[in-house]
């Protein structure tokens, strides 16, 4: 145990060593409130708030801060005001969105009475730093991974097919998929008015494959790592794009941060009666923070906004049509339809850069195509990484295989993995591009 916990921090200090004390102010933090909170019942709540503040202090300053100060200079700029604030060369803690979530979802635990800390240190370090999922997820709770933990001393099965198959096609999807999708994203995105509308909307599928593909890989990779130290970590994905509408959407995708939000901020919403007061205004305030958690800028702000506007539409005519029979089949239809749209609007607002990048979408004539030899050339291109991308994720989610890679026949499991392998080989992309969420 201890030696894994060396690893965590050896590792995470290699990226840079000077917010390893964070994670480490972090750990400490929240052990020693969460004894506080468990031992001392007439104080949990003067705990409870110094946990929260500590944490979300430090996410704040590091994350939010220059944010909050070019969001007023803004303000201040637009109601005539002269006087500006300097931004700061604040350099992003990787993975601080992650295990801040993570840790405080245990003193939250602690507090609510269902869970008892950790009576050892090293445990719950371990938990908080653990290096498969610490910069990019899953978010775990303390229930499921350290009683884990916990047992890693003692002798535990260990799948190796169950982890091989994670890993592999892990890699298949950052390296071969996601990472040779990304040119053709970017080279739309990076000048957008240079590209009609049909083109962009193109580029924006394109990027919904490559930006699952990408996060996805992660999740398989740090379970399959996991699977070989006996440790089996949260499902994150659950083919998303399979979904048929806006709730199964959010119910199947990044799984950890969607749970983590309807447990401790929807559920606290609901207590104070904001839900009672309004449904949608519950909604809108969630999704925004949703979108908040991903990036620093509004852009983000309204991503959030528009997935919360589309999910209280669809819970809304869910409620209206749920016992009309008559129009459950073209409601169906119609339904994944606009699902299908909308998400391609989730999507873009996820990747625009900028306020002036939304406009220009919406400001521009539908049909007109100026860039049919790169629309053409692009398409042929990008289905050669996407055509079995979809064939392996259709038998795995019509299997509801969560290992993707699962065949019964040996020797076709190896043909497949030899085919996979040189898929990586031949077809990968070799130079450093860091996982997209290790941004957020």
């Amino acid at each position: 145990m201890s030696y894994l916990l060396f690893i965590s921090y050896t590792l995470y200090a290699i990226w840079d060593y000077r917010f390893l004390s964070l994670l480490i102010i972090s750990t400490l933090t929240d052990y020693f409130c969460a004894k506080k909170i468990y031992e001392q019942k007439s104080s949990k709540k003067r705990y409870l708030y110094l946990s929260i503040g500590i944490n979300l202090l430090m996410l704040c300053l590091f994350k939010y801060f220059n944010f909050f100060l070019e969001s007023l200079n803004n303000l201040l700029y637009f109601i005539g005001a002269e006087s500006s604030f300097e931004l700061f060369a604040i350099v992003f803690p990787l993975g601080i969105s992650f295990y801040t979530f993570q840790t405080m979802s245990y003193t939250i635990d602690v507090y609510r009475g269902t869970l008892t800390p950790s009576k050892k240190f090293i445990p719950y370090a371990l938990y908080v730093s653990y290096f498969p999922q610490l910069v990019a997820g899953p978010i775990e709770r303390a229930g499921n991974l350290l009683p884990q933990i916990n047992k890693l001393n003692e002798p535990r099965p260990i799948n190796v097919t169950y982890a091989f198959n994670l890993i592999l096609w892990g890699l298949v999807k950052k390296i071969v998929i996601a990472d040779n999708l990304a040119p053709i994203v970017d080279y739309v995105f990076n000048d957008l008015k240079s590209f009609d509308v049909i083109t962009i909307v193109f580029a924006t599928f394109i990027f919904s494959i490559q930006l699952y593909c990408d996060f996805s890989a992660y999740s398989h990779i740090a379970r399959g790592v996991s699977e070989l130290f006996g440790i089996r970590l949260s499902v994150n994905f659950n083919f998303p794009l399979f979904s048929k509408n806006a709730n199964e959407f959010w119910s199947r995708w990044h799984i950890t941060l969607i749970k983590w939000i309807r447990d401790y901020l929807y559920k606290y919403f609901e207590n104070i009666g904001l839900k009672k007061r309004s449904r949608t205004l519950t909604y809108l305030l969630v999704f925004s923070i949703i979108g908040l958690w991903h990036g620093a800028s509004w852009s983000f702000v309204w991503f959030g906004l528009y997935s919360g506007i589309i999910f209280s539409i669809y819970r809304y005519y869910e409620f209206k049509t749920k016992n009309d029979y008559i129009d459950k089949i073209s409601i169906s239809l119609l339904t994944y339809f606009l699902h299908l749209i909308s998400l391609l609007g989730c999507f873009f607002l996820f990747r625009a850069t900028s306020l002036d990048a939304i406009i220009y979408l919406f400001s521009s004539p539908l049909l007109i195509i100026d860039n049919l030899n790169f629309l053409s050339g692009s398409f042929f291109y990008a289905l050669i990484f996407i055509f079995p991308f979809l064939i392996i994720e259709t038998k795995a989610f019509l299997q509801k295989d969560l290992s993707y890679l699962s065949v019964k026949n040996d020797l076709l499991r190896i043909i497949l993995y030899f085919v996979l392998i040189a898929y990586i080989v031949l077809l990968g992309v070799w130079s450093k591009n860091q996982f997209v969420y290790f941004r957020f």
